[in-house]
């Protein structure tokens, strides 16, 4: 076999995963008829051919992947239960009559190992009320917090340590360190 097949193999691996993952999700949200699979099937061979440099920046590493998809399903009630401990916070806060929110923008040094792990932490740290990824760059995250509880439950770091236990397994640290200016600035 020449160079060329055996380097696009794994493209072509990531681009049926992909596939796979777009026309799954798009049949998921409509109905089973015979036009929402073809629609489905060309919308997710659209999606997988723009998207694949972006999803796999290098071949998918499929041996990890059973591994990383059940640890995923394991950690997922860990996310859900930091959503609801903090939409309670959040209301609470917002309905107190004294208004305890105290906004503020603070940047967090984060040991992600890839751009997918920071960005998947960036995102479970999005999906919880109170606090915004507003920035990822480089293992840094900026990120804005409604209130001083929302906060140090960040700088607590479970949602860290899941994301670090998705991506890395048992063991595989997941520490969240925030970064003061002088730092920051190189001083």
């Amino acid at each position: 076999m020449r160079d060329g097949t055996l380097r696009g193999l794994p493209e072509v691996r990531s681009f049926l995963a992909l596939f796979t993952v777009s026309f799954g999700f798009y049949l998921l949200l409509g109905e089973p008829t015979a036009y929402d699979a073809a629609t489905g099937a060309v919308s997710a061979a659209v999606v997988a051919g723009l998207l694949l440099r972006v999803t796999f920046p290098r071949p998918a590493a499929f041996r990890r992947s059973g591994g990383r998809t059940v640890r995923a399903a394991l950690a997922l009630p860990v996310l859900i239960w930091e959503v609801a401990k903090a939409n309670v916070a959040v209301a609470y806060a917002v309905l107190h009559p004294s208004l305890p929110v105290d906004p503020a923008l603070e940047y967090y040094e984060t040991d992600a190992e890839s751009r997918i792990e920071l960005a998947t932490l960036a995102s479970a740290i999005t999906l919880t009320p109170g606090t915004v990824t507003v920035e990822a760059d480089e293992g840094t995250l900026l990120v804005h917090s409604l209130t001083a509880g929302s906060r140090a439950s960040l700088r607590e770091g479970r949602l860290r340590r899941t994301v670090a236990f998705v991506f890395r397994g048992r063991g595989g640290g997941g520490e969240l360190r925030l970064v003061g200016p002088a730092e920051r600035d190189g001083s």
